[in-house]
């Protein structure tokens, strides 16, 4: 995974441009999970995919998160941790799980 990881890395560093990239792993249920924590000063309006959402903030969060999670999928064959890549439950731990942050 330490390899794949470098590759997913750079990835997402050339396709989605985060401020900041932040890397921690984890004890989840006896198995090593690795965080990635995407941080972005802004996203774009076209991840609001509800404009009635009393949340938008969280709304695009949630929305990049998965368009990230289905390119690493799609790309790599890695699949993330995380609801289903359509959304539907339940939620699964795979050893990675990436998070976007809206800094602002």
């Amino acid at each position: 995974m330490k390899s794949e990881l470098s590759g997913i890395i750079k990835f997402i560093e050339s396709m989605y441009n985060p401020a900041k990239i932040k890397i921690d792993t984890a004890d989840v249920f006896g198995n090593e999970e690795t965080y990635v924590s995407l941080y972005f000063d802004e996203i774009s309006d076209d991840y609001i995919s509800n404009p009635q959402s009393n949340n938008i903030k969280r709304l695009k969060e949630r929305n990049l998160n998965l368009e990230i999670r289905n390119d690493v999928y799609n790309y790599f064959g890695v699949m993330t941790s995380g609801l289903d890549l359509d959304g539907y439950s339940p939620y699964r731990y795979m050893g990675l799980t990436i998070d976007v942050h809206l800094r602002n």
